[in-house]
C-alpha cells in the first residue's frame, strides 16, 4: 500500500518546480560583500622584570662636578705683584740717588720697568736698569707713579757721593762740560745721552770767563773716549779767542780759533752739536742762543756741510 505523506510530498516538490518552469522569475536579492573586521592591536605585552636578589646593592653616589675634592692641602698665599715703576713725564736718570750724581741716560713719558731697588729719604729714589738691562741708574719717585708691592723691593745702601768740583770763592760750584753716552735712548744726537764732565774749575761768576774755561776744558779733551764716554771733538785743535755776552739779549757770540776736524757722518755731527751747545747754554743761563763761528765760519754750517 503507498504510504500516503510521502507521496504528497512529492507531489508538493514538482508543483513547484512545475511552477518555477513556467515563465516565472523569481526576485534576484542584493549582494553584499561581507565586511572585514579590522584588526584590533593587541595589547602591549607585558614584560615580567625577574626579581631582584634578596641582597639590594645600594646606589652609587657620584659627587658633584663642582664639589673639590676634600684634601689637607693648604689654601694658597695670593702671589705678590712685583713693583713697577711708570714714567709720567720725560726724565733723567742718574749714576747714584741724587742730583750731584751725574746723569747716566735720559727717560720718555710712558717707559715702564721694574724697580730693583731703593733708597728711601726724604726723596725716594728707586733702582731700575734700561736699555735691555744694559744700563742701571737711578730715577726719583718724583717723576714716576709705582704699582703692585713695594714691600719685596730691596733697601739698598746709595753709592759713594762724586767728589764734588772745586768751589769758588764766591761760593758757585764748579764749571762743566759734556760727554756723549752713545745709544742710550737719550734725546741727542741719535738717541744718545750727555754726561757731565768737571774738570775741577771753579767758577767766578763773570760769564764770559766761565764759558771760555768750559769750552777750552772741552777742547782740550784728546781721548776720543774718556771713561766709556765717546768725545766727538778730540781731534779738533780748537781754543776760545773770545766770547761776547750781552745780558737780556738773545743771543751771545763765541769765537774759536785752531784745526777743526770735520766730523764723519751724521750722527757724528749730531753729536758735536748738543755737546758744544749745551755745555754753554744748560749751565749760562744768561745765554740766550750761543752763535758760534770758528775761523770766522759758522760752526753750524761747518757741522751742517762737513760729512
Amino acid at each position: 500500500m503507498t504510504n500516503k505523506p510521502f507521496l504528497f510530498l512529492l507531489l508538493i516538490i514538482l508543483s513547484c518546480l512545475a511552477i518555477a518552469g513556467c515563465g516565472f522569475q523569481t526576485e534576484e536579492l542584493p549582494s553584499f560583500t561581507p565586511l572585514t573586521p579590522s584588526a584590533t592591536p593587541l595589547p602591549p605585552t607585558k614584560t615580567i622584570t625577574p626579581t631582584p636578589s634578596k641582597t639590594p646593592v645600594p646606589p652609587t653616589e657620584t659627587p658633584s662636578p663642582t664639589q673639590p675634592p676634600l684634601t689637607n692641602t693648604p689654601t694658597d698665599t695670593p702671589t705678590m705683584v712685583p713693583a713697577s715703576l711708570l714714567v709720567e713725564q720725560p726724565a733723567v736718570c742718574r749714576t747714584g740717588p741724587g742730583t750731584s750724581y751725574s746723569i747716566a741716560g735720559y727717560l720718555a713719558e710712558g717707559d715702564t720697568m721694574p724697580a730693583d731697588g731703593v733708597v728711601e729719604g726724604d726723596l725716594f729714589w728707586w733702582h731700575i736698569h734700561v736699555k735691555d738691562g744694559e744700563v742701571s741708574c737711578w730715577i726719583a719717585d718724583t717723576v714716576v707713579s709705582v704699582a703692585g708691592s713695594t714691600a719685596s723691593v730691596p733697601r739698598l745702601t746709595p753709592p759713594p757721593t762724586p767728589t764734588e768740583a772745586p768751589i769758588s770763592a764766591s761760593g758757585g760750584e764748579g764749571i762743566y762740560y759734556f760727554l756723549v753716552a752713545e745709544n742710550t735712548g737719550g734725546p741727542f744726537a741719535c738717541g744718545d745721552s750727555l754726561l757731565m764732565i768737571y774738570p775741577g774749575i771753579a767758577r767766578t761768576g763773570d760769564a764770559q770767563v766761565d764759558i771760555t774755561n768750559a769750552l777750552n776744558a772741552l777742547l782740550s779733551n784728546k781721548h776720543q773716549y774718556y771713561n766709556g764716554l765717546y768725545n766727538p771733538m778730540y781731534a779738533s785743535s780748537l781754543r776760545v779767542s773770545d766770547v761776547d755776552v750781552f745780558p737780556g739779549e738773545p743771543e751771545s757770540n763765541v769765537w774759536l780759533a785752531g784745526d777743526f776736524a770735520r766730523p764723519k757722518d751724521k750722527c757724528d755731527s749730531l753729536r758735536m752739536r748738543a755737546q758744544v751747545w749745551e755745555t754753554i747754554e744748560i749751565q749760562f743761563p744768561e745765554v740766550g742762543h750761543a752763535v758760534i763761528r770758528a775761523n770766522n765760519a759758522l760752526l753750524g754750517d761747518l757741522l751742517e756741510t762737513g760729512w
